[in-house]
């Protein structure tokens, strides 16, 4: 693949990333969206530098234009981590590679949040509802990029292609 298509498709991706994530469902201290979806859909076909960037910076600008800067830093380290999480565990697990990877990165999702939850409030209190919405967040994500990893390799194969 030339330097200018990875440079095209990083491009894409990371905008695709930025509005999936802009269109969330309002909940308490937070929403929910589809973008870590599409990170971990990423994360299976794409290079590993490019689905951390893609997944890292789509989010964190998610989050400054949502009104979360507080949490866009911590954003831009978990998601892109939740992309190598996946490429990782995919490319190197052959037993459960279509389970494993995706549910791997729904539970760094809801504990890294959480965590970030207790450092920004500066309470320990604030970890088990922050992981209790999360999990909603990190469960609907692994379950929608199981049910569509498939088709996504089959589809972004062709992509690849020179």
């Amino acid at each position: 693949m030339t330097k200018t298509k990875k440079m095209i498709i990083t491009a894409l991706f990371t905008a695709m990333v930025f509005v999936v994530t802009m269109i969330s469902i309002p909940i308490p201290f937070g929403f929910l969206n589809i973008g870590d979806a599409l990170i971990m859909l990423m994360a299976i076909t794409l290079p590993l530098p490019m689905t951390m960037f893609i997944g890292g910076v789509g989010s964190m600008m998610a989050d400054f234009a949502l009104g979360y800067s507080q949490y866009a830093l911590f954003t831009f380290f978990i998601k892109g981590l939740e992309g190598a999480i996946v490429y990782y565990l995919y490319h190197h697990t052959k037993k459960f590679r279509k389970v494993l990877p995706f549910v791997a990165a729904g539970t760094w999702i809801v504990v890294m949040y959480g965590l970030t939850d207790v450092f920004l409030f500066q309470s320990w209190y604030q970890l088990i509802p922050s992981m209790s919405y999360n999990v909603f967040q990190g469960v609907g994500s692994a379950i929608i990029a199981i049910s569509l990893s498939t088709m996504m390799i089959r589809h972004m194969s062709k992509l690849f292609k020179d």
